[in-house]
């Protein structure tokens, strides 16, 4: 997987992905159960910023299609996109611009904490 590629290249978040999943285990009830329950996992943050780094170095889709459904001009392009055209938009172009991600070729799972996301 993507995920476990990333996390050993990257031990410094291997190790606090592996802390996190550790305290989510010292919170089990052992004569309830041997692993996290559902609410548990949902309550992992940077397992969720781990995965969603993941899928933006390694998107599942290359290109997001849309159809007009008016003509409409952008401002700054110099192109009229009329009622009915097909607009492909790059989906790894958006998640390695610089402009929404620094370093963007790095792993970061901080890229999708909650401060960021409040920015």
């Amino acid at each position: 997987s993507f995920l476990a590629n990333e996390l050993a290249k990257n031990p410094d978040a291997q190790d606090r992905l592996q802390q996190e999943i550790d305290e989510a285990y010292d919170t089990i009830d052992s004569s309830d159960a041997e692993l996290p329950d559902y609410t548990t996992i949902q309550t992992l943050s940077y397992l969720d910023n781990c995965i969603m780094e993941t899928l933006r170095l390694h998107p599942v889709v290359g290109d997001i299609v849309r159809t007009c459904t008016e003509d409409i001009k952008i401002d700054g392009v110099d192109h009229m996109f009329r009622k009915d055209d097909m607009v492909f938009i790059s989906a790894i172009g958006m998640q390695l611009d610089e402009r929404y991600y620094p370093n963007p070729e790095q792993f970061n799972p901080d890229n999708f904490s909650k401060e960021v996301r409040a920015e």
